[in-house]
Formats: structure tokens, C-alpha cells, sequence
């Protein structure tokens, strides 16, 4: 849960500034915000996120891919997520999906 986030922190030091690594929680029910903060060697190459007090970083295809949020922009993401998953077609989809191939 995206407003409990900040319980679990384990910080970093990137150029004087705490940081945080996080993977996607791996979990039955997708979630792209669920993140879990990880140690440096636990991170995914492929995907995952550093968090600051300067925002969010997304980083994609060990490196070649990367998205930079604001915190507010990101947890505003984040619960719009929330609320379209509460939406029986959305929250639905993938076992729909599954069924219909």
C-alpha cells in the first residue's frame, strides 16, 4: 500500500542524499506501485525505481530506459491506479483475458 511505504525504508547514500532502491512485490494481484525496497545487489537490472527527496527514477533495460517523476506525480499515479482497479472491468481484466484465449 502505497500510504504505508514509508515504514519499511532502508536508505542509501547517493552524493549526500538518501536514496532508496525498490523492485515491483512480487504478489497474485499485480501492482506496478507495490514496490519493496531492496538491497543494491537484489535490484533488478531490467526494472526498478530510486526514490529521493528529488522524486522517483524508473530505471528500464539496465539503464537505457529512464522515467523521472516528482513524488507528488507519483503517488498521484499511483492512486489513480488504485481507484481504476476498483472498477470491475479493470480490476476484472486479467482473469477475463486469461479465460478468453
Amino acid at each position: 500500500n502505497v500510504d504505508h511505504y514509508a515504514e519499511s525504508i532502508t536508505p542509501n547514500q547517493m552524493n549526500g542524499f538518501e536514496t532508496l532502491l525498490d523492485v515491483v512485490s512480487t504478489n497474485r494481484h499485480f501492482n506496478p506501485y507495490d514496490l519493496i525496497t531492496v538491497p543494491d545487489n537484489k535490484t533488478d537490472p531490467d526494472n526498478h525505481y530510486v526514490f529521493s527527496v528529488f522524486g522517483v527514477l524508473n530505471v528500464r533495460k539496465n539503464g537505457q530506459d529512464v522515467e523521472i517523476f516528482e513524488l507528488a506525480e507519483w503517488y498521484r499515479h499511483a492512486k489513480l491506479w488504485h481507484a481504476c482497479r476498483q472498477i470491475p472491468f479493470f480490476r476484472d481484466y486479467l482473469i477475463r483475458k486469461e479465460f478468453n484465449r
